[in-house]
């Protein structure tokens, strides 16, 4: 009985996590916030509504965001150690620099 109860837990668990892993990776990948998400999605809304499009200015591309975030160096993406690739944090590329 205990191995029934340890195993529903676990299951559980891994799904609520999984979750919550497979929502932040979306975010890194669109460089978002979570609040940003939701205020996209009433911008989305208004310019539905209005007949445009609406695209978040600081996704640029996956793996920019991702370099952004995390450092230029792939391996050190599993255990970040350093933050040097951080600049003063009042500026970011937007996606009318990548034009």
């Amino acid at each position: 009985m205990p191995e029934i109860t340890s195993g529903v837990v676990i299951s559980l668990l891994t799904l609520t996590l999984g979750t919550l892993l497979g929502w932040h990776i979306y975010l890194l990948t669109h460089n978002m916030t979570t609040i940003e998400y939701y205020a996209g999605t009433r911008a989305v809304w208004l310019a539905k509504k209005s007949g445009q499009i609406y695209r978040h200015p600081y996704d640029v591309d996956v793996y920019r965001n991702l370099t952004m975030i995390l450092g230029p160096h792939m391996l050190k993406w599993l255990w970040p150690s350093a933050s040097s690739h951080v600049k003063e944090g009042t500026s970011f590329p937007t996606v009318r620099d990548s034009l």
